[in-house]
This record gives structure tokens, sequence and C-alpha cells, in this order.
């Protein structure tokens, strides 16, 4: 072998070894290193400066897991997360602040959080590793951060919603895309309802939301002024323009895991609103420092909960508030109520009654123990951080703790009456199939489901792949369209794809006289498959 062609060989095998080694920068089992460089003496001032005063970066470099990426933007970001001379405030790192290209893992954006008023240092992870299982959500893990070689402390590393998330999640680039998150010191304008936050309560004026939102794409306000129009005088047609499950799911997760510092607290905050490429808004939760009870204002009275009102938050909460139109006009729809309610009792099934919570969080403080240990700008004492998951921490604040606030509300939420509906269960799939050495293809998707519990409709939601939007169909039990014996709780469908795709993607929604059931249950991430092939073997 020639030299040249031998040190090509070597240069690509380690090139490639390298690449298959560089650990996954959102990795929730892996805590980075982030480095920052930064020239500029005094730098803490420089961005305090920038952080109260105006816009504007700091030009540093950053290594990521020893990964050097030069000219990155940098500067503290947050609201009640920062404070003025903070040595632990949260970061917001622009790696291609100068050069447009930079990137890193296709990430352009970094925002760390200092995980305020959060002693166990898991709310952030732990909160959206939960949401992912069941709707759009940002990935999250935790990084140490050095500035000048200096540690700073251990950070919740969370990905930006910015324009390449929302490009992962069926929509482009310039689609209509906002930040819902009030500026809470600035005045409503002359004309406009006080201190009605990002409540999606319909002002005809878009002046009117310029203190509550903000805008990310080139345009968009009088989409969202339709949205907020839709919602308030014609919710009944909201599933056009809104993508309901999604919502449902959001609301149905602050609830439950008593996320206040979110729409569904005093002040409506915290989330982002896109609008997607079938053209209904999707909302994306954000900000979860402060979850399970972390943030105590519902807005329900003037004071802030205790720790028993928390365990007890009803599940219907603003139902009859005006000023909560996503959940007061949303509910309204009994479907609506009822899918809500459903999403309510999968999360404490899934995450709570399956012990998941408690073991997810241990694991999480066990692996960030030392570098917690080490972290010399940590807010809470070892002995909080150790306690925090089974008792309140502080005396002011008092932060309780992750499952002695989720093991009473638990017991609360088993015995709401709202909630002790059973739903109709899928207990089998089946599908026509070709006949033992038949000629004959199969050329539609024929699905027959058992369903229990005194099922009075089904409705199957399908599409080719995951870059389509479902359509929706009703499935048979009436001795026709292929159902062959009537009322025998045995659903018939037969979907014909015209020729157009061989493949299907769906999930079945189920609906008695008292709930609303789903097969399967991980239809959000992992919805139920079949294919023209798999029914001609």
């Amino acid at each position: 072998m020639k030299l040249f062609q031998f040190v090509f060989l070597f240069v690509m095998s380690y090139s490639l070894t390298a690449q298959s080694t560089e650990k996954d920068l959102f990795d929730i089992n892996h805590i980075s290193e982030i480095k920052l460089t930064i020239k500029q003496n005094k730098y803490e001032s420089i961005l305090d400066s920038m952080k109260i005063y105006g816009e504007g970066m700091i030009v540093g470099d950053i290594s990521i897991d020893g990964k050097l990426l030069k000219d990155v933007g940098i500067r503290y970001r947050g609201n009640s997360s920062y404070g003025f001379g903070n040595k632990r405030n949260p970061w917001h790192i622009k790696l291609d602040y100068i050069n447009k290209s930079q990137k890193y893992q296709d990430i352009t954006s970094l925002k760390l959080s200092n995980a305020l008023r959060d002693p166990s240092m898991v709310r952030e992870v732990l909160g959206f590793e939960i949401a992912r299982k069941f709707m759009i959500a940002p990935r999250c893990n935790y990084t140490k951060l050095y500035v000048n070689n200096k540690y700073i402390g251990l950070y919740v590393n969370v990905e930006s919603i910015d324009k390449n998330f929302i490009e992962k999640n069926n929509a482009n680039k310039d689609n209509t895309f906002f930040k819902c998150s009030p500026e809470l010191e600035t005045k409503s304008n002359p004309g406009c309802k006080n201190k009605i936050y990002a409540s999606l309560i319909y002002e005809p004026d878009a002046n009117c939301f310029l203190p509550n939102y903000t805008l990310l794409s080139e345009s968009g306000w009088d989409e969202l002024i339709e949205l907020t129009r839709v919602l308030e005088q014609e919710p009944a047609k909201i599933s056009s323009i809104l993508d309901i499950d999604q919502t449902l799911w959001m609301l149905a997760f602050n609830n439950v895991f008593v996320n206040l510092s979110s729409y569904s607290g005093k002040i409506s905050q915290n989330y982002y609103l896109y609008k997607n490429n079938f053209g209904k808004f999707v909302p994306v939760i954000w900000d979860l420092n402060l979850a399970f009870g972390s943030f105590k204002n519902a807005g329900v009275i003037a004071k802030d909960l205790d720790l028993k009102q928390l365990q007890e938050l009803d599940p219907l909460m603003h139902i009859d508030n005006t000023y909560k139109p996503l959940i007061s006009k949303l509910l309204s729809i009994k479907e609506f109520r009822f899918m809500y309610l459903a999403h309510i009792r999968q999360l404490y099934e899934d995450i709570v009654i399956s012990d998941y919570l408690e073991k997810r969080a241990g694991e999480l403080q066990k692996m960030i123990r030392k570098p917690y240990l080490d972290d010399p700008n940590k807010e809470y004492s070892v002995i909080d951080f150790d306690k925090s998951l089974t008792a309140t921490v502080g005396t002011k604040s008092k932060i309780p703790g992750i499952l002695e606030l989720m093991d009473k509300r638990l017991k609360y939420l088993r015995k709401n009456e709202q909630l002790k509906a059973l739903p109709s269960d899928v207990t089998k799939i089946s599908y026509r199939t070709r006949a033992l050495y038949g000629a004959e293809q199969i050329k539609t998707f024929h699905i027959t489901a058992d369903v229990n519990n005194f099922p009075k409709k089904l409705i199957i939601y399908y599409r080719p792949n995951s870059s389509q939007e479902y359509k929706t169909a009703l499935m048979f039990d009436d001795g026709t369209n292929g159902d062959e014996v009537a009322n025998d709780s045995r659903y018939t469908i037969d979907i014909d794809p015209m020729g157009k795709f061989d493949t299907l993607q769906y999930y079945i929604q189920t609906e008695n006289s008292g709930t609303i059931g789903f097969y399967p249950t991980t239809y959000v991430n992992q919805p139920a498959k079949i294919s023209l092939a798999e029914m001609n073997k």
C-alpha cells in the first residue's frame, strides 16, 4: 500500500471513530462539559449590563466535551432566575453568532438553566423527560460549566426552542412562531385589557399582544388574533387551527405535576406557539424548574397555595375561568374534556403509579451528586439536596419534596369523581390478510378492534408516515362497512390507500358514556403500524 493511501485511510478511520464516540449533547445519562473563554476583563459586569439595559452578546470561544468552536455569542438569560451580581446566572450561548454556519450536532443555540428554586436539581430534567413521552418538548440534561477554566457550577442544559426545533417538528423555519412569556413590568397599551398575560384572550388589535407575546417569525400577528378570536367566539371550530391533542397534553401535564409557572397558573406564561405545516398552532411547554409545586400561585385565590392545596389541585381548575380560554373554552366541549381527563389518568398511571417518578428522580440525583457537591456556587446545601425528594425545603419559599407532593396527589386524583370512569379498552387488533396460497393481493387496510367496557364510538386516526397529518374515520359495529356482526363490540374499518401508500400508522380513540381511551397508549411517539406487505405474506 502506498504511503499516501495509508495516511488517508488512517485519517478517515480516526475521523469516523471520533464521530462515533462523540456523546449526544442531550444524552440524559451524560454530563457534558462546557468551557467558555471570555477575554474581556470584568466580563460579569458587562453581561449584567447587557441583561439589564439591552441586547447584544459578548464574543468568546466555547469547548463542548473537548470540541472547540470560535467566536460564539454569550449573554445572561432568564427573568426571575437572573440576579444582578449572581455568580450562577443562567446563560444563552449562540454558536452561530458570528459564523452563521457554525453549529454543534445541528444545534446553533444553547440555553443553560440554573435550576432556580429547585433544591433537588431534577425538576427540569425529569419534567422534560416525562413531557417528551406525551408531547412535543425539548431535550434536556446536565452540564458542568467552566468560564476561563474556573468551575462555575452544575447547570441544566435545555434544548433551545427555535426555528431549528420547529423544523424538526413538522414546520418550516418561516412558519408563524411565538414565545409566550409576558413582560410582567410592562403596562398594557391604552384600550387593551389588563393583566391577561399570554392567556390567548381575544384582542382585535395586535398592539394589545405586544407586552405578552414575542414574535419569532417575520409575520404572524393576524394569525394569532384569529386563533384567539376562534377560541373565544367559535370554539367548536378551534380544531381547524389548533392541535387539540398536543394542547390537552400540555394542560394535563401542568395539572398533574403542579406546574403552575405555566399557562395553568396565575400568570399564563412559559410556552411557545408555532404553526405547523398542516396550518395548526402547536404549543410547546417550557421552563420546568418550578414544576412539582415550587411555584404555588394558581390564580384561584389571592395567595400561594399550601402543600395540601397543591396536592389536591382540582383537575378541572379554571374550567369556568374566562381569563383562561385555552382551558375554559376547550373543556366546555365534552369530547375535549374527556380527552383531557384521559390524559391526566394516563400521566398518573404511567408515571406515578408505576414508580417511574421515584426511581428516575433517584437515578438522576445519584448521577449528579459529585458535580453538585463540587459546585462552588450551589444555592442549596447538600443536606437540602439529599432530602429534597421527600421533604419540604426552606422556611420562606417552602419548596415541596417531589415525592412528598406526588404521593398524596396520586391518592387525591385516584379518588376524584372526574377520573373514576373506566375507558373502553382495545383488547385485540386483527387484520384481513391474504388467504394461504391465495393469488388475490390485499390492497386495503382492513382493521378489526375487539373492545371491552361498553364502547359507544371508535375513531381511528391514520396517516402514511409521521410527516403527514392524521386523518380520521369512524369504525363500525353495525354489521355494515365490512363489519360481520352488529353490536358484538368488534369494530371494523376498511382504509383504501388508492395506491398512494403501502404503510399505515394509526391509533384508535375509544369512547363510552363516561370517558375516552386510546390504543396504543404510546400513540404520540409510537403509533400502531401495519403494511400491505405484512398483510400479503
